[in-house]
């Protein structure tokens, strides 16, 4: 449970970190070179689900946020819940991505 909460932690730590510098560096449209040669990040901004689909219902995608933080908290963090340490940790990283 300890590491499933690292791995939740760190992963939202990262997600944070990397949208405020790519926010405070890159401009919207931009690219820069991440790995010279083999990727490139390019700034982008996605207003609703996978290509920007229901942009003009953001409550749905609030309320599928804390649903999700909900259910994926209880499995990962739940002694009760019987699930092995793998599928735990999945989640904690889903979870992570969730915020």
């Amino acid at each position: 449970m300890k590491l499933n909460f690292f791995i939740f932690a760190f992963v939202v730590l990262i997600d944070q970190v990397s949208k405020r510098y790519l926010l405070s560096n890159i401009r919207l449209g931009d690219s820069k070179e991440f790995l010279p040669g083999v990727m490139s990040l390019t700034m982008a901004q996605n207003t609703g689900g996978a290509f920007s689909v229901f942009k003009e219902y953001p409550i749905l995608f609030m309320i599928i946020g804390i649903v999700n933080l909900l259910i994926f908290s209880y499995v990962c963090f739940c002694p009760t819940v019987k699930l092995s340490n793998s599928m735990k940790t999945g989640c904690a990283f889903i979870l992570g991505g969730t915020l």
